[in-house]
């Protein structure tokens, strides 16, 4: 346990692991502010890219939460990032309108009719998705077009339950085109690289805290990054026995962090 309170950046999800819908899980706060009171950074590492920038920053500061855009990187950036450097300008862009713009504004051209030449198909967490949406991004799946997506969660926690997110999206379309994306956001490495730019540390220094098994914890394991489980979102106590993705420390939640890190 003494090695987590040697770690100088913390990467934690959101969803189940510092809220659930607009609540904060006791004991956030706290930790957030001995972090800093110690001297250490944060960022808030999250798959969900149904909201833009924007709007996770009037969220945190509803919740009373005071943060900067650097101290926000979302599987919407890394999606952003990776397009760039591939040089792809016209996409098929499955998301909410608030995200749409965000594309808009990093230079991307949306492409929302059928038939015309596109680079790319990209999936993002569209809790405004629609029949139309679906066909579009279909019909240009099944001719082959390059296609990523966001993130893989299967499921978004809310304080009573979950809802479908992108993972049960991908299910989805390979049924229909047989097709599987290339996945930006956790587990794979795309965020922790971006996390490492950003603050200039690295791995050595890191440690990422979530709740999901397949994502959180797996992107520690497979970056090289210590990882920290909570039981306050989609992982149980029974899962954590019946799973190869084994978190380097479990506890209840991020109070329980708090607790053994404060001096």
């Amino acid at each position: 346990m003494d090695k987590l309170k040697k770690k100088t950046c913390f990467l934690f999800d959101l969803d189940g692991t510092i809220y659930l819908s607009e609540h904060l899980i006791p004991g956030a706060i706290n930790l957030l502010n001995e972090i800093r009171k110690q001297g250490k950074c944060f960022a808030f590492m999250t798959n969900n890219s149904s909201s833009s920038k924007k709007q996770y920053l009037d969220k945190f500061k509803a919740l009373g939460i005071e943060v900067t855009a650097k101290e926000v990187l979302t599987s919407t950036d890394a999606t952003l990032r990776y397009l760039k450097l591939q040089k792809m300008k016209r996409i098929v862009l499955l998301a909410t309108p608030e995200v749409e713009e965000e594309f808009e504004e990093a230079g991307f051209l949306l492409v929302k009719e059928r038939g015309l030449e596109v680079d790319c198909v990209v999936l993002t967490f569209d809790v405004s998705l629609t029949y139309e949406k679906i066909w579009t991004a279909y019909d240009y799946l099944v001719k082959g077009v390059a296609y990523i997506a966001s993130h893989p969660d299967y499921l978004c926690p809310l304080k009573d339950g979950f809802k479908p997110d992108v993972g049960s999206f991908i299910s989805l379309f390979q049924t229909a085109c047989h097709r599987e994306p290339l996945i930006i956001g956790k587990p794979n490495h795309y965020m922790v690289d971006e996390a490492m730019d950003r603050f200039g540390i690295s791995k050595d220094e890191m440690v990422i805290v979530g709740d999901r098994l397949y994502t959180d914890i797996r992107t520690g394991l497979q970056s090289g990054v210590t990882a920290v489980a909570v039981l306050s979102g989609e992982t149980s106590k029974e899962m954590l026995e019946d799973t190869e993705d084994k978190p380097d420390y479990v506890f209840p939640s991020v109070k329980e962090i708090f607790e053994h890190i404060k001096k």
